[in-house]
């Protein structure tokens, strides 16, 4: 069971300097939670251990690539179902840049956005117009 999510668009950026800080607000956020959706703590953790900012990213089912500032960019989905991702964004929002996004599609074709803006994370439904709505008065 679950509900399946693809990521359809993103502009996603972390600065350099701010790798080690998302990393601590990613453990701090995982032991906030005693259980997570499709995620191993375990595995967040020993990359913590081992300073890999790219494997906790991973374990928790995104991946991202480096630009050549060092900068975290790219970012991808590797999960297949909406678990805690919208938990793990708010934790990580503050180290995010401001008006990075992510454009999600669920499997029933419903679509939403998660932004970052001074350090929060919000969310955002699509809304389809017609342009026979005004002709139609609706």
């Amino acid at each position: 069971m679950g509900y399946n999510i693809d990521l359809v668009a993103a502009r996603f950026r972390i600065k350099a300097e701010k790798r080690k800080a998302v990393m601590e607000a990613i453990v701090d956020w995982l032991s906030e939670h005693r259980w997570l959706s499709w995620i191993t703590k375990e595995e967040v953790e020993a990359r913590y251990a081992e300073s890999d900012v790219f494997g906790m990213f991973r374990a928790c089912r995104w991946s991202v690539a480096s630009d050549d500032s060092g900068d975290l960019v790219d970012i991808e989905f590797c999960g297949e179902k909406l678990g805690d991702d919208e938990s793990f964004f708010r934790a990580i929002a503050p180290h995010v840049e401001s008006k990075s996004y992510l454009q999600i599609r669920g499997e029933e074709g419903h679509a939403w956005r998660w932004y970052f803006l001074d350090g929060r994370l919000h969310d955002d439904n699509i809304k389809v117009t017609w342009d026979s709505d005004s002709v139609l008065d609706l």
